[in-house]
């Protein structure tokens, strides 16, 4: 009986959850403008870019997988995002759960708010989609509930995944040291780090030497200059600089308010986001492509939604009779 309630209920969240994705798939395709087609279809074709968007070929084999059903390259992007973005909303519920201690229920009604920061980076904040941004904001996540769960064998597999979808994927291990130090032996830690940051490196240089033009082709663009001047306008009072203040839908500005009221250890993994930033002023596109911050959206999010869980609690304690 016990097992018959549990899947009732959790169909009853996988439905939800659908219509959630498809939701989310369908104001972001229509958000887009024509390039987006222009992109899809060349990136359909493994091994067609010169550079480090060529060896970018796990959401790109999934997009030839979904086609072999006849479906188009533009419609199959769509049913990757909507299948992601299922993903991404179990996944969030589970690192909810790993990282807090939430019941599953709780948890299952917290995990759309992912969304928010989602919405705004992906939609309201960027005019641009690439296929692999949503797999990589599920890979990162479930990168992060294995570490906090302790399942080191699906977190290589995971970060292996990670590694041919995106070279961002390089993230998992400062989150794996923020995660694990103190709990396990330091200098164990940081040669495991060495070594998975060494397979991140030879594999990125293989899929450069099959996919990406060569070896010797970009590893990244060099955009410092750019960005650089793209920051100093804010003295100007330029609008779209002051855009970057609604990143992720402003729920970086609840984070200090957090601090002693959520996870210790989710509250660690906010430290990588000045580094992120950093690293994205040299390598991304700060003016319109907010999407180049995706694997920072569960690290910026989940703090004040275990911090709102916490009011909620309080609230009903005080208004409990």
């Amino acid at each position: 009986m016990k097992i018959a309630e549990w899947a009732r209920k959790e169909f009853f969240v996988a439905i939800v959850f659908l219509l959630l994705s498809v939701t989310f798939a369908s104001l972001l395709f229509n958000s887009l403008d024509h390039h987006y087609t222009y992109l899809i279809q060349e990136r359909f074709n493994l091994g067609g870019l010169d550079n480090f968007s060529g060896a970018r070929i796990l959401s790109i084999m999934a997009l030839n997988a979904i086609a072999v059903f006849g479906f188009s390259v533009k419609f199959s992007s769509q049913i990757l995002v909507v299948l992601a973005t299922f993903g991404v909303l179990f996944a969030f519920r589970s690192l909810l759960e790993s990282s807090s201690g939430i019941s599953r229920l709780r948890a299952s009604l917290l995990s759309p708010a992912i969304l928010i920061p989602m919405v705004w980076n992906y939609i309201i904040l960027s005019g641009i989609l690439f296929p692999e941004d949503i797999p990589a904001l599920l890979l990162f996540i479930l990168g992060l509930t294995y570490l906090f769960k302790r399942k080191m064998y699906a977190f290589h597999i995971v970060f292996l995944l990670a590694i041919v979808n995106r070279e961002s994927s390089i993230f998992l291990l400062p989150a794996m040291f923020l995660i694990q130090v103190g709990k396990r032996d330091l200098l164990k830690l940081i040669v495991h780090v060495l070594i998975l940051a060494g397979i991140w490196y030879g594999v990125k240089i293989l899929l450069m030497h099959f996919f990406g033009g060569g070896m010797d082709a970009p590893l990244y663009l060099n955009t410092f200059s750019p960005n650089l001047a793209f920051c100093k306008s804010i003295i100007n009072l330029n609008p779209k600089v002051l855009r970057l203040l609604m990143l992720f839908g402003g729920l970086w500005i609840v984070l200090p308010f957090c601090y002693g009221k959520a996870p210790n250890r989710l509250l660690l993994l906010t430290l990588m986001l000045p580094v992120f930033f950093a690293i994205m002023v040299y390598v991304g596109n700060l003016d319109h492509e907010s999407r180049i911050f995706t694997e920072m959206i569960p690290v910026v999010a989940a703090p004040p939604i275990l911090l709102f869980n916490r009011k909620l609690d309080s609230f009903h304690a005080n208004t409990s009779f």
